[in-house]
């Protein structure tokens, strides 16, 4: 289950409701993919960048000033205005790249190796496809 099923359910239970979260066991990483195609095409760069720097803005917001925009976001997701902020503090908004992003993805990809019956791809293959250099720009002005 995830939000706000879990803050609905916590409600309906009252003070019988006990929440397990353990960021150690289960996170939520969130990630922008694209094709060497188009970044190296310099206008839908740019396109890409001025993207991830509006989503920077909005975090921005999102962290700073969640209840200017709280009712818009209850009523573009439909949830109650009320769920909403009952459950916004559990979302981590950051407008970065998780420092073990490649440890993550090495992981997972041993994961579905074992379930595709097949090798794992090298560590370094899985490198290529982490590519910080849009988000650098994108926090660079």
């Amino acid at each position: 289950m995830w939000e706000p099923t879990i803050e609905i359910a916590a409600e309906a239970l009252g003070a019988n409701a006990i929440v397990f979260q353990d960021k150690s066991v289960y996170r939520e990483l969130f990630n922008l993919h694209s094709t060497t195609e188009k970044l190296s095409n310099p206008t839908t760069r740019k396109s890409i960048v001025t993207f991830i720097k509006a989503l920077n803005q909005a975090e921005h917001v999102f962290n700073t000033d969640f209840g200017s925009v709280q009712s818009r976001v209850a009523t573009a997701v439909k949830v109650d205005p009320a769920i909403l902020k009952a459950v916004y503090p559990v979302h981590l908004f950051n407008g970065t790249l998780a420092a073990d992003t490649l440890d993550v993805i090495i992981e997972e990809d041993q994961w579905v190796a074992k379930l595709e019956n097949r090798a794992t791809i090298s560590k370094a293959d899985l490198a290529k496809l982490v590519d910080r250099s849009v988000l650098e720009e994108a926090l660079q002005g």
